[in-house]
């Protein structure tokens, strides 16, 4: 047997480990029994071969886009810099996964080393781009809630060593369990050994996307309540007018306030878009890994198979619409946009 046919092999034995799509996807190890459900799988496999080209097209272009426009038109601030790092991890994670899926579905064999490393960087930097987001709702957290503390803790040399020592924890961590967890077995395929599939793919699921899930979560409820509370004092406090005297003098003393208020929620709404996003493509992938795998782990038909795929699909476009979804909410960053085009054109 020659060394694609392994790899080919590899992908239709369950003992294997499956460097899929998105870490988690198996769309060869369902048996089918007629030809439409065949026809299907065909095409399906074909979207998954290809949808990377369309993400990259959009995604790296777009991402290109945030870094420009935050780095011309915002301050160098903690904030900032954390959705500029987004944005750049975003990109590569991107390339990542489309190197990957090109390996998988033309057979590449890349020998014992790149059995290791084949699905490694695209695990990796989709890690640190959750943890990215972890990072985002901590800042917004001690800015809104703690902000007599936010000039202590959030400056930018904290924030660049909080993300280098995230980035170096995330990756050294799955460097080792990739390498003592991931190897070519005695039948030269390549495999999970040591451990099963199944908890294997709990460990990423776990380091990856349980934990970022629960802490930005907590962070983002800390952080929606004191927006509620201040915009309610800020309206109790206009509305007030039993002293005219008094409300016009506090007004323009307080004016300065307001404004920086208001300032902190519209770069406030731009990072809890990305925290939005965060939740939308990644509470599928939850419900899927913690609920439709173990229901159906001895019935895994063709339709629970599609909505599987579909879910874990969807958390890849978290590394492309952070764009859209700032340019259609925000209308600061989109008019910067605007800017930053007419200055180039």
């Amino acid at each position: 047997m020659d060394s694609s046919e392994n790899v080919s092999s590899s992908l239709n034995t369950d003992d294997d480990y499956n460097f899929s799509v998105s870490s988690y996807l198996d769309i060869s190890s369902t048996s089918y029994d007629d030809t439409n459900v065949e026809d299907f799988n065909l095409w399906s496999e074909r979207l998954l071969k290809n949808y990377m080209f369309v993400f990259c097209g959009f995604g790296l272009p777009a991402n290109i886009l945030i870094i420009a426009t935050i780095s011309k038109f915002h301050s160098r601030c903690p904030a900032s810099f954390l959705l500029c790092y987004l944005a750049l991890i975003d990109s590569v994670a991107l390339v990542a996964k489309l190197l990957e899926t090109q390996i998988i579905f033309y057979h590449v064999y890349l020998g014992r080393f790149g059995c290791k490393i084949n699905s490694m960087p695209s695990v990796t930097l989709t890690s640190v781009s959750n943890w990215t987001v972890v990072l985002i709702s901590s800042e917004r957290y001690i800015a809104i809630c703690k902000p007599l503390k936010k000039r202590i803790w959030c400056t930018n040399k904290r924030c660049k060593i909080a993300v280098s020592l995230m980035s170096g924890i995330l990756t050294v961590t799955f460097v080792i369990v990739f390498f003592i967890f991931v190897d070519i077995n005695s039948y030269g395929f390549c495999s999970v050994i040591h451990v099963t599939l199944n908890s294997f793919h709990w460990l990423q699921f776990i380091l990856s996307i349980a934990i970022p899930f629960i802490l930005v979560t907590i962070l983002t409820n800390g952080v929606i309540r004191a927006l509620y509370y201040a915009r309610c004092q800020r309206r109790k406090f206009f509305i007030d007018k039993r002293s005219q005297k008094r409300h016009y003098l506090a007004e323009q003393q307080n004016q300065t306030a307001v404004s920086s208020s208001e300032r902190m929620e519209k770069l406030s709404l731009l990072m809890m878009s990305t925290v939005l996003l965060y939740f939308v493509v990644y509470l599928p992938v939850c419900v899927t890994f913690l609920v439709i795998r173990p229901l159906y782990k001895n019935n895994f038909d063709s339709l629970v198979e599609l909505i599987t795929n579909i879910f874990y699909v969807l958390s890849d476009s978290s590394h492309v619409l952070n764009f859209f979804l700032y340019f259609v909410f925000v209308s600061g960053f989109r008019r910067n946009v605007y800017k930053l085009l007419r200055s180039v054109c």
